[in-house]
């Protein structure tokens, strides 16, 4: 009966008590090691050496070879596992700790939740702030003791200790209560649960333990290695300080320094930045009892939390829980007489169970009875792979005053159930041996997963963006073996104390692409990049738009002088409404860091009105005026807002508006406005802040008494009928504050005009802005005067041109003798025959010529000599962005006997050698003419874009190119958008690019492409982008056959297909 009885005692009884203090007083007899004798550091390296030392040196620097006993610790091929400082021990749990999934921890105390902004100029993740309760000893003083712990690596937050053992989905409150969860939701300091009763909203301060939902284990592991060990290579390490921490970051994100004299290692401060915190956490040496290595595809079974935890101890209750990197009392593991830096310790019979990954390979470890008891205790160790029930090892019976035994490699087997069970080993036990387990403290010792490095490597790769938060949303897209490479480094310019940043650069045939529906609001696409300078030249970049180049820009130097440079802005107005495809393109070599990617408007500059917006009347008791958008005149942009006389008219912001004296980002100093009064008297601007009740923020232009009360007179002189700008300093005026409304009025007079309100971070920023009107707000009549005088010069000029396939287009005569300048893909290949048909009524048989196709160019050649009308070509090397233009261009159905269709055009962007108009016809035809206001010939239709308006070729720094077509030289590759034509719509997948459409009669549809097959490669070479298969075809020509490999479900089949000619 004494087994029945033994197995009710509880922990705390006064039978166990007896018994345990007895057991224990003869284990303690009984021990044989006396740690003080022996040298201060030991180390196990990667074969098994242990080598001992009173001193660790040369570990004072980043750079410098730490070395115990003069061999090196983590360089050559027998790096350290561990190595332990004797004369430390790991202290209890701190009270109040962050623990992450893997088993790092942090001591302090989480103080808030903050949320991932979209909007913020440097991307962050969600994350909390915590106070660190551990000595972080920066080499430089470090007044700010807070560091942010990221969110997703988080499995358990204490902030008053009161178990052990981690219990997903539960909350453990200070007044007693436990909560069961399925789902959490933070708040800025305090947590929503959701639980089977309901909703259950808990203040931080409400709160003893939070133990988050589990997470799968692997896939916080891959999440770690992408962040230290990008190229799957480095060591990683990892410290375990006296005080409770434990932080396990990489060689790549290690930093050391030494504070007095670098010989002695207990000046050393080590500090490593984890994948799971923005800032590097500093240690002391006299802090750090041990120090890991291992390389990523050498796991520790210790950072992985079973799945399955059975305990079957005698003593039930009494026995301890399973711990990490401890034998079972918390203490150093050790066994046979030897240390131990990795273990999973537990007490009497016990099973645990894991579940691996596929790229698990082996299994590895030693077992043993913890030094601990002596020579008493005894056990039988199995371990089982497969799905837990095919045993693998058999340990024997193992007592105290047994050595270790080591498993060897164990083969993984599917379904990647590894089960570890400890049998207390009471049927058939030795003789001697103890007749109960408490002491039977077994040790699971340095147990390894061994994973296949290659597919390990595979799977980092994947999720390499996440160094990078700014990516968020955005896709490496690769062509061929491509990768994008990346770098870390530690950044000068971060503040105490510091942090590691990652870089990329992104080789040939590595894009990056999101797909982005544009908003009204998205005024810009934000880039906030930046390489250093010490690493040579700028890196450059090109930003397409649905596979067609758009921008082009080299990435900003950052340097110690500042630390966030200017973003890279890209204008988003003209595809406002439309779904784009973003591809950014790395076009000359350098690593770069992204740091944000935006859409909104540039953070220098804040819109308070420009053309649009809605303002509310402020209720008053005399309230007569109005304030409504006037198209009939315009400081910039096309409209005004005319308000009336009397009453204040109000628009509100969605978020307040920072007024600072040094500006960050996002902040501002300076308002703009434009101004002019008709009718005479005053105009007021106000801007509404947290006090506007006790000191107005008020502005006042003109002669008089104040309009709305106390107020800054920024216009003293009576207020001239033209537009004036005003620009003021608010900060100067007010202070720092932050803004929430414009206000304005028009007190007396007839009415006022304002316009072009702007806040500045500088003023120079605000010098940058456009200050004219746009075309469109340009004086009519001026505008047909224009078109009257270009048109007395380019029509004459302007041809139509038939050619023999019934295809119609127009050209314009370039050279006396009757050479016509048309676009490239109508013509094709030279001495074909054609039709011109001339603005003087006359038909005249022709030739083509050559093609320069790479800008998309051609000519015609009339075969009746004559001296015809000619226009002149604008070589000019900048084209006026503001310019007025004019576009001749014949449409469907053509007549011979009148004049093309003539339009004024607006010059909307310009890229290289293409000119993107607002000038949009249906049913058109290329090859027109694009004039400027002196008739000159500026450039040549080509196509039109996707998203409205003509794409004009510019015709500056020809060279020769118009000699060689003259001559019917053909030569170049298609510009994009230009060459010949599969007939299918594709957008980018990691596979290649997916077909979404097919257009019928086209050689897509008669090789039988569908909607949702693959195109993986075009003529041998890899696809992923329109942009690729363009390249792929850009030295092909209408009627050419090419082979294309389609992916169809998981069947691949290469076709051939026959180009067709691109129309019109």
């Amino acid at each position: 009966m004494m087994p029945i009885l033994i197995r009710t005692f509880q922990r705390g009884s006064w039978l166990y008590g007896l018994l345990f203090l007895g057991v224990w007083a003869i284990a303690l007899g009984e021990e044989n090691v006396v740690l003080a004798e022996r040298p201060a550091f030991v180390a196990v390296l990667r074969n098994g050496e242990r080598i001992e030392a009173d001193k660790l040196e040369n570990w004072h620097n980043s750079n410098s070879e730490p070395k115990l006993a003069g061999k090196p610790l983590l360089e050559g091929g027998n790096p350290m596992r561990w190595v332990r400082d004797r004369t430390l021990a790991p202290g209890p749990l701190p009270d109040a700790y962050v623990e992450m999934y893997g088993g790092d921890r942090l001591p302090g105390e989480v103080q808030a939740h903050l949320p991932a902004d979209p909007n913020a100029f440097v991307a962050a993740p969600q994350r909390f702030k915590v106070r660190p309760a551990m000595p972080l000893a920066p080499p430089q003083e470090w007044h700010d003791s807070e560091v942010h712990v990221i969110a997703s690596f988080v499995q358990r937050i204490v902030w008053r200790r009161e178990r052990e053992a981690y219990d997903p989905g539960h909350a453990y409150l200070r007044d007693g209560r436990v909560l069961s969860f399925r789902s959490v939701r933070f708040g800025s300091d305090y947590v929503d649960l959701l639980s089977p009763t309901g909703l259950h909203k808990v203040a931080f301060r409400e709160m003893a333990e939070l133990h988050l939902p589990q997470r799968d284990a692997w896939d916080s592991y891959l999440d770690e290695l992408a962040v230290l060990a990008p190229a799957g290579e480095t060591t990683l390490l990892q410290m375990e300080t006296v005080s409770g921490a434990q932080v396990t970051g990489s060689r790549l994100r290690f930093q050391a320094a030494v504070k007095g004299n670098s010989a002695d290692f207990r000046r050393w401060t080590h500090g490593l930045q984890p994948a799971w915190c923005q800032e590097t956490l500093w240690m002391m040496g006299d802090d750090i009892w041990i120090r890991r290595a291992f390389a990523p595809h050498e796991m520790p079974l210790s950072r992985l939390t079973p799945t399955v935890v059975k305990q079957a101890s005698l003593i039930s209750a009494g026995a301890w829980p399973v711990r990490r990197d401890r034998n079972a009392r918390g203490e150093t593991p050790s066994a046979g007489g030897k240390e131990y830096g990795y273990a999973l310790g537990l007490q009497g019979a016990g099973t645990l169970q894991f579940q691996l990954p596929e790229i698990a390979q082996y299994f590895r470890t030693e077992i043993g009875i913890d030094d601990a008891v002596g020579r008493g205790g005894c056990i039988r160790a199995k371990v089982y792979t497969g799905s837990g029930d095919t045993q693998v090892y058999d340990s024997g019976f193992l007592r105290g005053d047994s050595n270790t035994v080591d498993t060897g490699n164990q083969t993984i087997t599917a379904p990647g159930v590894l089960k570890l069970e400890i049998d207390a080993a009471h049927a058939g036990r030795p003789a001697g041996a103890d007749p109960f387990d408490i002491r039977d403290l077994a040790d699971w010792l340095d147990p390894t997963i061994l994973l296949d490095a290659n597919r390990l490597h595979e799977q980092i790769r994947a999720r390499l963006s996440r160094q990078a938060p700014a990516l968020e949303g955005w896709k490496f897209l690769s062509k061929e073996d491509a990768q994008p490479q990346w770098k870390t480094y530690w950044d000068e310019v971060h503040p105490t104390p510091g942090a590691f940043l990652a870089s990329v650069e992104m080789p040939a045939g590595v894009t990056l692409e999101r797909t982005l529906q544009v908003r009204t609001q998205d005024q810009y696409l934000l880039l906030f990049v930046h390489y250093r300078p010490s690493q040579g030249a700028a890196p450059k970049f090109e930003i397409r738009v649905n596979g067609e180049a758009a921008a082009e820009f080299e990435a900003p130097p950052r340097d110690t002088s500042r630390r966030n440079p200017p973003p890279v802005s890209f204008p988003l107005k003209l595809y406002a409404g439309a779904e784009i495809r973003i591809e950014i393109a790395q076009i000359s070599p350098g690593a770069v860091t992204w740091q944000a990617m935006l859409t909104g408007q540039l953070p220098t500059i804040f819109e308070l009105f420009e053309d649009d917006g809605k303002f509310a009347v402020v209720p008053a008791e005399e309230q007569s005026g109005k304030a409504v958008l006037y198209a009939g005149d315009a400081h910039s942009g096309n409209r005004s807002l005319k308000v009336t006389p009397s009453g204040q008219f109000q628009r509100r912001f969605a978020e307040p508006l920072r007024v600072r004296e040094n500006p960050e980002w996002g902040e501002y100093r300076y308002l703009r406005m434009a101004l002019r009064k008709f009718g005479g008297g005053r105009a007021s601007l106000e801007l509404e802040y947290a006090d506007s009740l006790d000191r107005p923020l008020r502005y006042d232009a003109g002669m008089g008494d104040p309009s709305q009360g106390e107020a800054n007179r920024i216009w003293i002189q009576k207020l001239p009928s033209e537009w004036i700008v005003l620009t003021v300093d608010l900060y100067r005026d007010f202070g720092e504050c932050e803004i929430t409304a414009l206000a304005l009025s028009s007190p007396d007079g007839e009415y006022a005009l304002f316009d072009h309100i702007y806040l500045g971070h500088a003023q120079s920023d605000l010098d940058a802005l456009p200050a004219v009107a746009t075309p469109d707000a340009a004086n009519q009549k001026a505008r047909l005067e224009l078109v009257k005088g270009v048109l007395e010069k380019g029509l004459p000029a302007t041809a139509v041109i038939g050619f023999q396939d019934g295809r119609v287009a127009a050209g314009v005569m370039v050279r006396a003798d009757g050479y016509l300048l048309t676009a490239g893909h109508l013509i094709v290949r030279p001495d074909e025959p054609a039709v011109v048909h001339l603005a003087d009524g006359r038909t005249m048989k022709a030739k083509t010529r050559g093609v320069f196709r790479e800008l998309d160019l051609g000519v015609v050649k009339l075969e009746e000599g004559g001296s015809y009308p000619i226009l002149s070509i604008n070589t000019d090397s900048q084209l006026d962005p503001r310019g007025l233009y004019v576009g001749i261009v014949p449409t469907v159905p053509l007549t011979t006997d009148g004049p093309p269709r003539t339009e004024v055009a607006a010059v909307q962007q310009v890229f290289r050698r293409q000119i993107w108009t607002d000038l949009d016809l249906p049913d058109w035809r290329a090859g027109g003419p694009l004039l400027d206001q002196g008739g000159r010939l500026a450039g040549i239709h080509g196509r039109r874009s996707e998203f409205g308006g003509f794409l004009y070729t510019r015709l500056n720094n020809l060279g020769d190119a118009l000699d060689r077509m003259y001559r019917g030289e053909v030569w170049g590759n298609w510009a994009t958008g230009a060459g010949p034509q599969l007939g299918a719509t594709v957008r980018s997948v990691r596979e290649g690019a997916l077909i979404t459409a097919v257009d019928p009669d086209t050689p897509a549809a008669a090789a039988g492409l569908q909607v949702e097959d693959i195109l993986t490669r075009v003529e041998g070479r890899s696809v992923v982008s329109l942009a690729d298969i363009e390249e792929q075809l850009a030295d092909n020509n209408p009627g050419d056959e090419v082979a294309v490999e389609r992916l169809r479900g998981e069947q691949k089949e290469t076709v051939m297909l026959k180009l067709t000619l691109r129309v019109p």
